[in-house]
């Protein structure tokens, strides 16, 4: 994007010109190295916010974890979460560890589920399920999940542009996309969340929007843009109104 030059940023509407950061539309912890908003496009406090304020949030959430533990997705620092499993009445940590060279699980228990495990061995233990709609953190999903979308649609909207060799100060938004991106910048104080639906393993049409994890997928339906965002096998679709003109 070398011939869009945006000074600022398009969520607080503030100078962008002197930040440092690139901003990850799906985070890095979710192996993205691909979708990337340059310098500017987000700013700094902005960037730092939706960090603290929203990613981590949401991918510390047992479900986000015990995908990211299941698909041996690692954060930033190189580190993949523990799991959960149920054995013998406890619960179990799951960690991956390298021996010998080879990756193994390691289990560690409580000491009374060890004796537990001691009086009676167990045939078999559960692991927990990755399920991604954790009804008691929606209002934090959905802003995950518009940041995403919003971001996108800035991405997709810059790359198509970059051959016209444009310059812009900043992007001006319709009112949908203006009230989409001012919650998920701002949130509200009740943490009533914005509708998404959520299913598993369905099949939609990505390419080339899509990464090893990660895939976006987007189609028009009378007077709505449907976007997909698929995690794994995990699907958020939400519905953006067109503005009438």
């Amino acid at each position: 994007m070398k011939y869009i030059k945006i000074s600022k940023c398009i969520f607080c509407g503030n100078d962008s010109s002197n930040s440092k950061s690139v901003e990850h539309i799906v985070p890095e912890s979710l192996g993205n190295d691909k979708w990337i908003l340059e310098r500017g496009i987000v700013c700094d406090k902005c960037n730092n916010y939706f960090s603290r304020e929203i990613e981590n949030i949401v991918l510390n959430l047992p479900g986000f974890k015990q995908l990211r533990f299941y698909n041996l997705i690692d954060s930033k620092k190189g580190k993949i979460p523990s799991g959960e499993a149920l054995i013998a009445s406890g619960i179990a940590k799951l960690d991956w560890k390298v021996v010998n060279g080879m990756p193994c699980i390691m289990m560690g228990i409580e000491p009374s589920t060890f004796e537990s495990i001691k009086q009676k061995k167990p045939k078999m233990f559960i692991v927990k399920g990755a399920y991604l709609d954790d009804n008691e953190h929606k209002y934090d999903i959905s802003r995950f999940i518009y940041k995403i979308a919003f971001e996108f649609l800035v991405y997709s909207y810059l790359e198509y542009f970059e051959q016209e060799k444009i310059e812009v100060d900043e992007l001006l938004f319709p009112p949908n996309l203006i009230a989409i991106r001012d919650f998920v910048r701002k949130g509200n104080r009740e943490k009533h969340y914005l509708k998404y639906n959520y299913s598993l393993d369905r099949n939609i049409k990505t390419d080339p929007f899509e990464t090893q994890y990660i895939s976006i997928g987007s189609r028009n339906e009378d007077e709505y843009l449907i976007m997909d965002i698929k995690i794994i096998n995990s699907v958020f679709t939400i519905k953006i109104k067109f503005d009438k003109e």
